[in-house]
């Protein structure tokens, strides 16, 4: 009867010991499934940041385009400004030129009948 008292005893110890491992080993998957949950979370939470930023490139990016688009728009009209105003100044320069070389031409005629006078006026004189 000892024996058997024994064997029971030692049984009884055994399932003492098995519930144990299983309240360790339940408290572990517990813990385990908690933090897949968490890092499920987390990641859902990363991802909706990620395309969140994502989307807000995409506007800025959409902006950006658009800006620059604005500014290839004004630097052609800027070039052409530019042109337009170099082609009046060559105009002007030789507009300006011609006009000068006319005066220049009359200036020497008068320059001319003013000594002509002279020496008429100094002729008359003696």
């Amino acid at each position: 009867m000892k024996e058997l008292n024994d064997r029971f005893a030692n049984y009884i110890e055994k399932i003492r010991s098995l519930e144990k491992q299983n309240q360790t080993l339940k408290m572990e998957i517990e813990h385990a499934r908690y933090d897949k949950k968490n890092e499920d979370y987390l990641l859902s939470e990363k991802e909706s940041s990620i395309f969140s930023e994502n989307e807000t490139l995409k506007i800025d990016n959409s902006i950006l385009n658009q800006k620059i688009k604005e500014l290839q728009i004004r630097l052609t009209n800027e070039s052409n400004g530019r042109r337009e105003a170099e082609e009046r100044i060559t105009n002007l320069l030789e507009s300006t030129s011609s006009e000068f070389l006319s005066l220049q031409q009359k200036y020497n005629q008068q320059t001319e009948m003013i000594s002509n006078l002279k020496k008429l006026i100094q002729i008359n004189k003696k």
